[in-house]
């Protein structure tokens, strides 16, 4: 009967947690409408070494990109392919997926 009972807490306290709780916000759609297109979030991962800098993939009017693009959310720039950084734009994307994620 206590065994029964510490498992039944146990899972009503799991489900719970679960359910209050968002999954993750990284995968909620973040799309916008700007200077005529639309473009959205495709993929976003964080990483590991330096938690500040995501590498995102766009989808640009339906069309997913090439290339992905390294933010980094500590310094306010963002790294292309060819190694350089550029500041964010002041209403870019790069500024709306920190604040997005919250960093």
């Amino acid at each position: 009967m206590l065994n029964f009972y510490r498992w039944s807490l146990f899972w009503g306290l799991f489900l719970s947690l679960v359910l209050i709780f968002p999954q993750n916000p990284v995968l909620a759609d973040i799309c916008r409408s700007q200077d005529g297109h639309h473009w959205c979030l495709d993929a976003v991962k964080r990483s590991a070494k330096y938690p500040w800098e995501y590498r995102a993939s766009l989808r640009i009017d339906g069309v997913l990109q090439a290339d992905s693009i390294l933010y980094n959310c500590r310094d306010w720039v963002k790294i292309g392919t060819d190694g350089y950084a550029n500041p964010f734009e002041v209403n870019g994307l790069g500024k709306k997926l920190c604040r997005a994620l919250k960093f």
